[in-house]
């Protein structure tokens, strides 16, 4: 009941309660009074319940709350308990919550009063966009109920079942042991315990760089076991802003939010090696825009861990009229063709044969400055022969010569 800021750090917290007592809400932490409260790094697990009462793992009715990297395991199998509870606490602005795996074997993850949520409704509830980065899997725990309880992370599924709690960044240098949390790409864990699983497949750098309308991934490995591949995940992360094409290097695993996760492609792995292996991956032919890239390393077992790269731009370009020469040249049956324009407006692409007749238009609309534009021309029912591309804009016009030949 403290009104002063209240840190709770790198803790184990246990809540094996009898289920025969009398109350009808159980709360491992219960944040009543505290002004504002920091709570980072710590691992919660709550035993099954009978259904006649509920729980949460945090409770939180006023001022301010950040939670991070924590694990917040709630057992109880009834529909009424949950993780967080939030009451009187204004989420848009008084909630800082990331990071963290929140997991109950019921349906609600969350309550923000008087709405309970899922997992995937609290991520979203609202527009409220809490936890984007958070997970919700089992933790593998030494020992998670009884009086022996023990709450370090344990192997599991392939000795690397705990992959999965990676998290962004250290809040705390160290864990509950004292031992130094990792950085980088194979970041530390969620949760009190830094962990002990060797990961079966090391991966010492991963880059991310624009070319273009094209998005070049390239990782490195020290040391595989059992290593099935890498699959390659992208999400779009909005519209071009129109600032230099750059290079990012990778962080750990975390990134700003954006459309869903999807698979784009994968990449074959050494299966077992214990020298270094080099790997990309080219995402070509993107609109103009950002996006967010990530690598589910999958082991012959099935079991997989995520690495995950920085967002990067790709499109952009100077604010000039500009039709590129198409690629290839010559052609069969398609070919790609690049424009640019000095200012916002109206423009039309257009492909006409030898003779001057109009045989495509490839774009008519507004295009935007400082985005490069690529439309694909395919000829496969024209004849083979000598065509021109024309870009119309601002009552000036740029044309190139294409051969199609079959």
């Amino acid at each position: 009941n403290s009104t002063a800021t209240l840190n709770i750090y790198s803790n184990f917290i246990d809540g094996n309660f009898s289920t025969t007592a009398t109350p009808t809400y159980y709360a491992l932490v219960d944040l009543n009074a505290a002004v504002a409260r920091n709570v980072f790094h710590n691992t919660m697990v709550l035993n099954n319940i009978d259904a006649a009462n509920y729980s949460s793992c945090i409770a939180v009715y006023s001022g301010t709350l950040d939670l991070r990297n924590n694990i917040l395991f709630n057992n109880s199998s009834d529909g009424f308990s949950n993780c967080i509870y939030l009451s009187g606490i204004t989420r848009s602005t008084d909630l800082t919550s990331d990071y963290n795996n929140l997991y109950a074997p019921n349906t609600n993850v969350a309550t923000d009063e008087p709405v309970s949520w899922s997992f995937s409704g609290w991520q979203d509830a609202g527009g409220g966009n809490k936890d984007p980065n958070s997970v919700s899997v089992a933790p593998n725990l030494v020992s998670a109920s009884g009086a022996s309880s023990d709450f370090h992370l344990a192997n599991g599924l392939g000795g690397n079942a705990d992959q999965s709690l990676d998290c962004l960044a250290e809040l705390l240098s160290a864990d509950i042991d004292g031992e130094t949390r990792r950085t980088g790409i194979q970041g530390p864990y969620m949760g009190a315990d830094e962990g002990a699983t060797a990961l079966p497949v090391q991966v010492s750098s991963i880059t991310l760089a624009a070319n273009r309308l094209d998005a070049v991934l390239r990782w490195s490995t020290a040391t595989e076991v059992n290593n099935h591949g890498f699959e390659v995940e992208r999400r779009s992360m909005g519209a071009s802003t129109g600032s230099a094409q750059g290079t990012s290097t990778s962080s750990a695993q975390g990134t700003s939010t954006g459309s869903a996760w999807e698979k784009v492609g994968f990449v074959s792995g050494s299966g077992t090696s214990t020298s270094p292996k080099d790997y990309s991956y080219v995402d070509a032919g993107l609109a103009a825009g950002r996006y967010a890239y990530r690598i589910k390393q999958v082991d012959n077992d099935g079991s997989f861990t995520y690495y995950l790269a920085a967002e990067v731009e790709v499109g952009v370009t100077e604010k000039v009229l500009a039709l590129e020469a198409n690629y290839p040249n010559p052609f069969n049956p398609s070919t790609n063709i690049a424009f640019s324009v000095p200012e916002n407006g109206r423009v039309a692409l257009k492909v006409f044969n030898i003779i001057g007749q109009e045989v495509a238009v490839l774009f008519d609309g507004i295009a935007e400055a400082g985005k490069l534009y690529q439309q694909s021309f395919d000829a496969s029912l024209l004849p083979t022969g000598l065509y021109f591309s024309r870009l119309e804009f601002g009552g000036k016009s740029l044309m190139r010569k294409m051969l199609f030949v079959k």
